[in-house]
Order: C-alpha cells, then structure tokens, then sequence
C-alpha cells in the first residue's frame, strides 16, 4: 500500500486518485508545451535561415508591395497587416508569416496524430520529421503561402478525425468551417473537399440530419459561394479563373510543369489507388479495422 511522503500514513483510496489525476493532467500540460515549444523554435530556425534561392513564383509578396493585382484568401490581408504594424518590407512580411504558420504546424501535426489515437512520443517524432521533410522546409522558408497550406490541410485533417460533438450537428460545422479555413489559407487546399464530403456522409452524430443527405448540404453550402468567383465584375471573373488555375494546375502552367504532372499522374492515381484497396478491401485485425 502506498505511503504519504509526509506523513508516512497510508493513502486513502480517494487520495491516491486524486494524487494520480495531477500527475496525469501535469503530464498532459508538459506535453502540450513540448509541442508548441517546439514549433516555435523551428519558427526561429525557419525565419533565421530563410532561403537565398527562389524557389516559386513571387506573386505574394509583389501583391503585398502593391501591384495592383487583387488575391482570394487570408495570407495576402495579413502579411499586408504584419507589413504595416511592424514596418517591415513586402518579402519580409511574407518571410515572417511563412515562419510563424511553420511553426504552428507541429502543434497542429501533434494534435491530430493524438487525436487519432497515436502516443506523445510517437506524435512528436513524426511531427518533427514531417515539417523537417525537405518540401515543407524549402516551402517554409519562402516568402510564399506553402506553409499557411500546411497549416490548413492538418486543421482540417484533424477536425475530420474528431467526431466527438457536444451540441448537433457540430462536425458538420467544424468541418465546413475549417474547410474555408484551409481554403482561405491556400486555394489548393478546395482539392479536400471530397474527403470533407465523405466524412460528413459517414458520421453518425446528434444532429437529425445525418448520411449522404447531409454531405450534399455540406457540398452546396461551400460551393456556392465560390460559384460566386465567376460572375459579376470582370476584375472578379477574373480573380475566380486564376483561382481555378491554382487549384488546378498550379501557380505557373508552363510546359515544365505539364511535363512534370505527366509523370506525376499516373504515379499519383496507382498509389491512389493501392491505397483505397488496403483500406477498404485489404486484410487487417479488427483492431486495425
């Protein structure tokens, strides 16, 4: 039976429970920290040591210099936010925020690797070796929005794998909210909006309306808004058809880049492919089930 330190008196059963109840929330409070402790020293690392060579387009931060060329989303109003409060030049606005969103992925990876059911440690090794991946850092340490990008897919990833809901219907708004979210954050990111569709058909929640009826609610509400791109003034038009091409095909559609989707399609499709046969056909324990 254990002993109080202090007193040297047995511990109620009450006690004990109590006592193991801190140790876990202590626990949980260093592992929250150890996260963002983290993601905010690569935040300094990533913004220490940003990239001399261009690696992509300048579009964001000739917007933010003030080209006169109007941009969908978040990161264009605040790197121009950081620009004027901090004084900053265009590139160095654009450089710090695509430090300060790299850093919040690793809380935001952790998060939603725990989520799923995986350890701290585990969670935390593969955070690291996820944002360490030599994309996410050249991506990172450019004043581009890759690293907003990054930021957005895993919120969303991580609402998707949360179906716990205390009010009706709740993941249905979390997952359609996040989606603007990541949308907003990098217009690629729309490339997610079927698998925000199929888990909102599949989730079985406190709301009334639930299965395939509440994906299509899910698919008009955040379509139509964007249906909006395309009509009305022609600067807007415009702004809906470059977004399209982003989305699409990616910030410079050139002959390099149809050759190297070329070659990247059919790779993509048969890893695709050999990844719905495992999940959905493949032999597994009911545990992995």
């Amino acid at each position: 039976m254990p002993y109080d330190p202090v007193t040297a008196e047995p511990l109620s059963r009450e006690r004990l429970t109590e006592l193991l109840g801190e140790a876990e929330a202590a626990r949980e409070r260093r592992s929250r920290w150890q996260g963002w402790l983290l993601g905010a020293g690569l935040a300094a690392l990533a913004l220490g040591l940003p990239q001399e060579r261009l690696w992509g387009g300048m579009d964001l931060a000739r917007q933010v210099g003030g080209n006169g060329e109007r941009t969908a989303g978040l990161v264009f109003p605040l790197a121009v936010a950081l620009k004027s409060l901090l004084g900053l030049g265009a590139e160095q606005a654009c450089f710090l925020l695509a430090a300060v969103t790299y850093g919040l992925c690793v809380p935001a990876l952790m998060g939603m690797m725990r989520s799923i059911g995986f350890l701290h440690g585990p969670a935390l090794v593969a955070a690291v070796v996820a944002v360490l991946s030599p994309v996410a850092w050249i991506g990172s340490t450019t004043p581009l929005d890759f690293a907003p990008g990054i930021l957005g897919a895993t919120l969303l990833f991580w609402t998707l794998f949360r179906p716990r809901e205390r009010v009706p219907s709740g993941y249905h708004w979390r997952a359609s909210t996040t989606l603007a979210l990541a949308f907003l954050l990098r217009p690629e990111n729309a490339l997610l909006f079927p698998a925000v569709v199929w888990a909102v058909s599949v989730h079985r929640g406190l709301g009334k309306l639930r299965g395939p009826a509440a994906g299509l609610v899910i698919a008009l509400a955040v379509s139509t808004p964007l249906l909006g791109l395309f009509s009305g003034s022609p600067e807007r038009t415009e702004l809906g058809w470059r977004t399209l091409d982003m989305v699409l095909a990616g910030r410079t559609p050139n002959a390099s880049n149809l050759l190297l989707g070329l070659v990247a399609v059919p790779i993509g499709l048969g890893a695709s492919a050999w990844g719905v046969y495992v999940l959905l056909l493949g032999r597994r324990s009911p545990e992995e089930t």
